[in-house]
């Protein structure tokens, strides 16, 4: 694929694992969006085919259902039904981890931030608004303690 795109596009040096990583992106966005809207595990395969978005290559777009159809398959999607219902909080950091989060609020404030200033910066986003009420409940919670600890010391 990246030989592909290197032939139609000039690519400055550097770029080919972002570039992969984007074409990774995009694909498995493409096979959840025709998951959504063309896959019914109670049809057979003939009509699945007949039904199926026309970019998508027969060939392909049968070993891509088959996978859906594994028991291995099945699973891993219940389990991941199960994780996502249970995730009350989502961290709005993307790609970057705490730690870097952290360090850039080092530079900021000239000093290490508190753990209620990581928190807030982790999981609010950037227009401020909390990433769901849990979060907001959590944040008035520490900020209330982080107060009380400020004016025992």
């Amino acid at each position: 694929m990246l030989d592909v795109i290197k032939e139609k596009y000039d690519l400055p040096p550097g770029t080919e694992s972002w570039t992969l990583r984007s074409i990774a992106t995009k694909w498995r966005n493409w096979k959840s969006e025709l998951k959504k809207k063309y896959y019914d595990p109670e049809l057979p395969m003939q009509v699945l085919l007949e039904k199926r978005d026309k970019r998508a290559f027969v060939e392909q777009y049968v070993k891509l259902v088959a996978q859906w159809n594994s028991e291995k398959s099945k699973e891993r999607s219940e389990k991941n039904k199960i994780a996502r219902n249970q995730k009350i909080m989502n961290q709005t950091t993307g790609r970057r981890s705490f730690a870097q989060v952290q360090q850039k609020l080092k530079k900021e404030k000239g000093r290490p931030p508190s753990r209620v200033e990581l928190f807030h910066a982790c999981f609010t986003h950037a227009n401020g608004s909390s990433s769901g009420n849990i979060v907001a409940e959590k944040l008035v919670t520490r900020i209330l303690d982080f107060d009380k600890d400020e004016m025992v010391e």
